[in-house]
């Protein structure tokens, strides 16, 4: 009697709980019950532009409205989490920082400052730069959209959304990545020489075809300057440190979002004496290689080159002659820095258009502009990873003062 006294309670109990399970869920009918899951690992983001701010700025005859929009996918986008819901991550000089709660995801990416890069900056120092608010479905996808916050050199930047498509490609092991190191920058380490060896093929490649191969970058070795939009490699001073006339450099287009046209901007600048004119007149007269650089560069041989250079000085004064060469649309600025005299004069020298004509045989427009300070813009296209982008070869030409790009 005891035994079905107790197995009849126990029956009560039971019908009591699910009682009071079924009424609590008829309560909160529209309560979706999320499991949280780490999304720790390796990432592939697809970005999409979508609301698109329609540049229709006229340069060099062309606008940026003109250019095709498209997506841009990244591969190696990191994300950690930690215990409580906050997200570190980085995607080669962006880093990255947010919280999940439940399935939805807030991510801020963060640029570093202009200046030397840095890989072991930490983020506190960097500027917010987007915002997303992603959401994580069923299968472990992330979709969602992205925007962005003030951005001085590119204002109509907030004028413009994308979407966000990303799946994890690669489990990461939360084991000896700390947030301390991840602070100091060990995570990123390593993504500047990937960059370096990209620009320099492509420097290399290019620049050598349009100056017969003489041409050598503006310092030994590649260290990464930010600017606006993207980094300088080789140096953002001509002709450099290594030597006094025909050096190269290259600014790199590298910003977050997918693959679209935008204005950058320029400032180049003539800065202190280099060389004497005449100890340049030396290296350029008295080295094979080089005079006959220029003699393919339009001079039919040495007394016109030198007669031309004697003619240049004596009206300018110290100068320092610089090319842009546009990787996107195949057009070429030939920049005229000089202490003195005319700016329209200087461009229409021999000199200058016999360099003119000459560089015209390799591409599709020279520009010319001349001054002590000159400002161009230009078209690039910029994603924010390696796959769209199109940048300017800087070469520092010939002259005896140094040339400051910006």
């Amino acid at each position: 009697m005891k035994n079905k006294i107790k197995m009849k309670s126990t029956r009560i109990m039971l019908i009591i709980l699910l009682m009071g399970i079924v009424f609590s869920c008829k309560d909160n009918d529209n309560e979706v019950i999320i499991i949280e899951k780490n999304i720790s690992g390796q990432w592939e983001f697809t970005i999409t532009p979508d609301q698109v701010y329609q540049d229709t700025t006229e340069i060099h005859g062309h606008t940026a409205a003109e250019y095709e929009v498209y997506s841009s996918v990244n591969e190696e986008v990191y994300l950690y989490q930690d215990g409580t819901g906050k997200l570190l991550g980085f995607s080669g000089p962006f880093k990255l920082s947010g919280t999940i709660t439940g399935n939805k995801i807030s991510l801020s990416v963060f640029v570093h400052p202009d200046g030397s890069y840095l890989a072991e900056r930490p983020i506190e120092e960097m500027n917010q730069f987007s915002e997303m608010e992603l959401t994580l479905d069923d299968y472990g996808m992330m979709e969602g959209t992205g925007g962005f916050l003030p951005y001085g050199i590119f204002p109509n930047i907030v004028e413009e959304t994308y979407t966000v498509k990303a799946r994890r490609i690669n489990l990461i092991e939360k084991a000896g990545v700390s947030t301390d190191s991840f602070k100091d920058g060990l995570a990123v380490i390593g993504w500047e020489n990937t960059l370096c060896k990209i620009i320099f093929s492509i420097g290399s490649w290019v620049l050598s075809d349009i100056t017969y191969g003489v041409i050598r970058t503006m310092s030994s070795d590649c260290w990464l300057h930010k600017d606006g939009g993207g980094y300088y490699a080789f140096g953002h001073e001509g002709p450099g440190s290594l030597f006094p006339i025909l050096t190269q450099s290259l600014y790199y287009p590298l910003e977050w979002g997918g693959c679209k046209v935008r204005t950058y901007g320029f400032e180049i600048t003539i800065e202190s004496e280099n060389i004497s004119y005449e100890a340049l007149k030396n290296s350029v007269l008295n080295s094979p290689p080089v005079n006959e650089l220029f003699k393919k560069l339009g001079f039919t041989g040495i007394p016109e080159l030198e007669q031309a250079l004697d003619d240049f000085y004596e009206e300018f004064g110290g100068f320092g002659i610089s090319i842009f060469y546009d990787t996107h649309n195949n057009h070429l600025g030939l920049y005229v820095n000089h202490k003195k005299g005319s700016s329209d004069a200087a461009k229409n020298s021999i000199l200058v258009q016999t360099m003119k004509a000459a560089f015209g045989g390799f591409v599709g427009e020279v520009y010319v502009s001349a001054g002590s300070s000159i400002h161009d813009d230009w078209h690039l296209r910029r994603s924010h990873f390696l796959v769209c982008n199109t940048p300017i070869l800087i070469g520092y030409v010939i002259g005896t003062h140094n040339v400051k790009y910006d």
